[in-house]
């Protein structure tokens, strides 16, 4: 316990260092010197009566009255051209949630549709939504479908990297008509992060595409010329009337197992464990997550290695609790890994409990994570404390 202690004191150390001499991201208000994000800017409605139903009909009294663009550019093919198929998209909220209307109309038979599994990128038509919550032009929250209703998301941070972890809880529903097809979203405000400033008018990035995969064209509200770099700085704008409501944002899962074992000699071996894992929003830019006794038991095996090396063998983390918000304890730099989550729990210990506080604001980020493991007489392993941080 001592020496692990000693050693999460030194990386800390070792962290703060680097990150002070690493250098720092351009944020704040300061809006990137983007040409093409000229007149690139949509209000948003606020909902005063019945909220949309997500049904991908499109027939809600508020998609009658909100604003609407349809000024897509290509980026594919023919690189700053207009469109060659209309888009059309509307945007309204309540305290809760966000509701996004797409139009994708289309001369053609019938957009191209198919199945897959959620995060997929299929060879179909797709319609892909991003949000700049922060304002920030590095960070953003990004969410698509194609006409089959297949989901995918993801995050971007950096302005131009993507993180594929990210799986937020929101709905979409589509619907094919002879002129094309429509997307209906209800996104809630909890699944991004956000300040929630005092001011009348709220302004996020907003980026939206389209895919037409039979004439293999690629369109965006904001394009990018050939040469030009960014993603997320590159984002138009949304514009809120009014202070946005702080999400509530609560999140408890218990689980309980119980099982059998039957052995003519031995007898029976009954065995019963549970758990609970917790997620609370503080404000609206840090989470607290807690887990006690988590069960893993649904995450993808690892595969087989043999490995005769005198190098460890790294393998990738896919437990839910540590992949969240992961990036913040990873510094911006690739010389080496000073923590490696897969490291807690190893040699089939027993996590018995870990919690993590991790807060991205607009000027400051920080977080810390710790976790505890019990002894394993069999391997040899103690029980032993984790301790990491990051600002």
């Amino acid at each position: 316990m001592k020496r692990a202690a000693r050693t999460a004191v030194f990386m800390v150390l070792l962290w703060v260092r680097a990150v002070a001499a690493a250098p720092q991201l351009a944020t704040g208000p300061s809006e990137p010197d983007v040409p093409e994000k000229a007149g690139k800017t949509l209000r948003a409605m606020r909902v005063a009566g019945t909220a949309p139903v997500v049904d991908g009909r499109l027939d809600d009294e508020v998609w009658t009255a909100a604003d609407a663009i349809d000024d897509f550019v290509q980026n594919e093919p023919d690189n700053m051209a207009a469109a060659t198929e209309r888009t059309v998209v509307q945007i309204a909220y309540d305290d809760r949630y966000l509701y996004v209307a797409a139009r994708c109309y289309t001369d053609r038979a019938a957009p191209t549709t198919g199945l897959g599994r959620r995060d997929d990128v299929l060879a179909t038509d797709q319609f892909v939504i991003g949000f700049d919550p922060r304002h920030d032009h590095q960070t953003a929250y990004v969410f698509g479908v194609n006409p089959s209703g297949v989901q995918r998301d993801f995050s971007m941070f950096d302005d131009t990297e993507r993180n594929n972890d990210y799986d937020a809880v929101w709905e979409v529903v589509t619907q094919v008509a002879a002129d094309g097809w429509a997307a209906e979203y209800r996104i809630p405000f909890s699944q991004m992060r956000f300040d929630v400033p005092g001011a009348d008018e709220v302004v996020w990035g907003l980026q939206l595409e389209r895919i037409v995969h039979a004439r293999r064209e690629e369109s965006w509200w904001v394009p990018t010329p050939r040469g030009a770099i960014g993603v997320v700085s590159r984002f138009g704008h949304v514009i809120f009337d009014g202070r946005l409501a702080p999400p509530r944002r609560i999140e408890l899962m218990p689980f309980a197992l119980a099982g059998r074992e039957v052995q003519p000699a031995a007898g029976a071996d009954d065995h019963v464990r549970g758990g609970v894992d917790l997620r609370v929003g503080l404000g609206t830019s840090a989470t607290f997550s807690a887990t006690v006794n988590p069960d893993f038991g649904q995450v993808e095996q690892d595969p087989a290695v043999l490995n005769l090396t005198v190098f460890e063998t790294f393998f990738p983390e896919k437990r839910p609790f540590f992949l969240e918000d992961s990036r913040l304890f990873v510094p911006q730099f690739d010389q080496f890994q000073l923590f490696h989550s897969r490291r807690v729990g190893q040699q089939e210990t027993t996590i018995l409990g870990a919690a993590k506080l991790v807060n991205r604001g607009e000027n400051w980020s920080y977080g810390a994570l710790t976790a505890l493991t019990g002894a394993e007489p069999a391997s040899g392993m103690p029980s032993t404390g984790y301790v990491v941080g990051r600002v």
